[in-house]
């Protein structure tokens, strides 16, 4: 049973319903809404100034007449009238059709909804079909066809008409705008009516961005008419011409008044001013003609493949021109991560500046592409992009953690933003190996990717004042160091290299040394450094100085406390084997000491052997 409901309930949702059969005639003088619903209506329809009909989300009015033109949908001084959401007023026999009246003010509004079979005596056109006389009148998005005469008819001084966006076809005559209309007709679809298109006669609309087409005469304008087609001169958007004339097989413009016709900025299918003059006939100013060409235009980056690392900035750069003006062109750039199949904007420019700093998304691809795309001042279009995929591999990124671990991922090495965890572990997973000794935490380092593509960096916290230090990883139940390779030991930290993450800690041989060392050694001047270690109780300032065997001093360097050199605990600086002079020492046996206050803490020796 709640089944059966839900069927029933879903059908009344998604089915028009057969509201009423209206027979005789009908006043309609308080609100009425249908929504979803079929009306059929045998008599007039009078909506009076209280009155008000709605007809919205594909509801239709069927009128059913007798003969031609029996019945009337008729709205009075103060009556209203809407057709929304998909509605439709039509004929229930498409050869016996009704009239639609508008009153003067009335008010309605037509929006994404269709008026067919409307009636219209050619010898009656003020009084019959579909007539508009009340200011502010908006048919939007909306079809008007199939008329016995004209499709609509726009006349008694109705001003601030707005047709937008709407097709209007099939019609003896499109549209009629008569006796002083004033508004527009923008972007709509006029083609297909029989013997004219438009008639303006004794108005001046302004028409702009329209196809007009098919028709015997695209716009005749008559009897003091002076409608706007076109106008540059001034700064209303909406004015700017961008009218389509095509097919119109006697006239596309037949102007039998006196006045100069602002037709500026139309398109002719041809920029042959002798050619349009054919189509044309009486005064009008069609100078100038609309721009047919698109701007030329040439990606010059990322053409044929690449790689480009997230989060960096990369010039995209490009040649546009055009016959008009190749500064002022609009530019968009785009980017795609699918080779194409959608983008998203990178940047719309103003101007042709030629190149556009672009900081690359961090967004791991194989299959990037760049569009480019130009629009003139016309609204001619063009576009290119790259003829191949460009690779896009994530930013280098840092993780630092509380307790002084750090991980670094090098750029390209995962195709995900990895997710690092960090533990440090109470207990050694394992005996350490033979003469080493434990000289940091034990680290777990994880992450939910588990491969890289190249090395990544790990640093960790390590005690100062021991021999070493080496990185170890636990892995099949002992320690080892395969893998790993030490980038960096400065104080307090260990920096070391690894394909893979896991278990790590650092490890020295188990001495702690006081003694100043040098390793390498013996070691060759001319090739290498010797790296001077030693152990200092507290930071201050140190000298080192290197004697020969004779004891004259080839070498010295002071280092103040707190730098490298002055620290406590561990130091490490080097030597490149160069004299106080500039040259590379001879061969043999060098002392080097170590110095702090007047107290010498220490000793050692070093062979230089090139």
């Amino acid at each position: 049973m709640k089944r059966l409901a839900l069927i029933i309930f879903l059908t009344l949702l998604t089915s028009p319903l057969l509201a009423a059969t209206w027979t005789g005639n009908q006043t309609i003088s308080g609100p009425q809404v249908y929504n979803n619903e079929i009306i059929t209506c045998a008599g007039n329809i009078t909506i009076t100034e209280d009155g008000s009909l709605t007809l919205t989300n594909n509801s239709i009015l069927e009128m059913d007449s007798s003969y031609d033109g029996e019945f009337t949908i008729r709205v009075e001084n103060g009556g209203q009238l809407y057709i929304l959401s998909g509605s439709k007023i039509t004929a229930k026999d498409p050869t016996k059709r009704y009239n639609l009246i508008f009153e003067a003010e009335s008010r309605g509004t037509i929006e994404s909804s269709t008026i067919e079979y409307t009636y219209g005596d050619p010898d009656n056109p003020d009084t019959t079909g579909f007539i508009v006389s009340t200011d502010n009148f908006v048919i939007r998005d909306s079809v008007i066809q199939n008329a016995g005469s004209s499709g609509l008819v726009i006349n008694n001084g109705a001003s601030n008409f707005l047709i937008e966006n709407t097709t209007i076809e099939g019609n003896v005559i499109g549209l009629v705008i008569t006796e002083e209309a004033s508004g527009q007709v923008i972007n709509s679809n006029i083609t297909s009516n029989e013997s004219a298109n438009i008639i303006i006669d004794n108005s001046d609309p302004i028409i702009s961005g329209n196809t007009i087409s098919s028709s015997e005469v695209g716009i005749i304008i008559s009897n003091k008419a002076n409608p706007n087609l076109g106008d540059l001169s001034n700064d209303n958007p909406n004015d700017d011409g961008g009218n389509v004339f095509l097919n119109n097989s006697i006239k596309d413009i037949e102007n039998t008044t006196s006045n100069t016709i602002e037709m500026e900025n139309n398109i002719w299918g041809t920029d042959d001013p002798a050619a349009i003059s054919e189509r044309v006939s009486g005064p009008v100013d069609l100078s100038p003609i609309r721009d047919l060409y698109p701007p030329s235009l040439t990606l010059l980056s990322l053409t044929s493949g690449g790689t480009l690392i997230g989060n960096a900035s990369t010039e995209v750069r490009w040649s546009a021109s055009d016959s008009e003006d190749s500064v002022d062109i609009p530019i968009t750039l785009l980017y795609s991560i699918n080779s194409g199949t959608s983008y998203t904007v990178i940047a719309s420019l103003e101007t042709n500046t030629g190149s556009y700093d672009w900081t690359v998304p961090n967004i791991a691809t194989s299959n990037g592409r760049l569009k480019i795309e130009a629009q003139d001042n016309a609204h001619n279009f063009t576009t290119q992009e790259s003829a191949s995929d460009f690779t896009i591999v994530l930013a280098a990124q840092q993780f630092t953690f509380e307790n002084g671990v750090r991980v670094s991922v090098p750029a390209g090495a995962t195709s995900l933003v990895p997710t690092i965890t960090v533990e440090a572990l109470s207990t050694l997973p394992g005996t350490l190996p033979t003469n080493k000794r434990l000289i940091s935490n034990v680290y777990t380092i994880s992450s939910d990717v588990t491969s890289f593509a190249s090395p990544i960096s790990v640093t960790i916290p390590i005690e100062n004042g021991h021999f070493g230090p080496y990185p170890f990883a636990w892995a099949s139940s002992a320690w080892n160091c395969s893998g790993l390779a030490i980038a960096t030991i400065e104080s307090g930290t260990l920096t070391f290299n690894t394909s893979q993450l896991g278990t790590f800690a650092a490890l020295a041989n188990n001495l702690t040394v006081t003694t100043p060392l040098a390793a390498p050694n013996p070691f060759s001047p001319d090739t290498q450094s010797t790296k001077l270690i030693y152990w200092l109780d507290t930071a201050a300032t140190t000298k080192l100085y290197i004697f020969d065997l004779t004891g004259n001093l080839i070498w010295q360097k002071e280092y103040i406390s707190g730098e490298t050199g002055a620290q406590a605990n561990y130091n490490q600086v080097e030597w490149n084997g160069t004299s106080l002079f500039g040259h590379k020492v001879e061969n043999g046996l060098y002392i080097f000491k170590v110095v702090s206050g007047r107290r010498c803490l220490g000793s050692g020796r070093i062979i230089a052997l090139r």
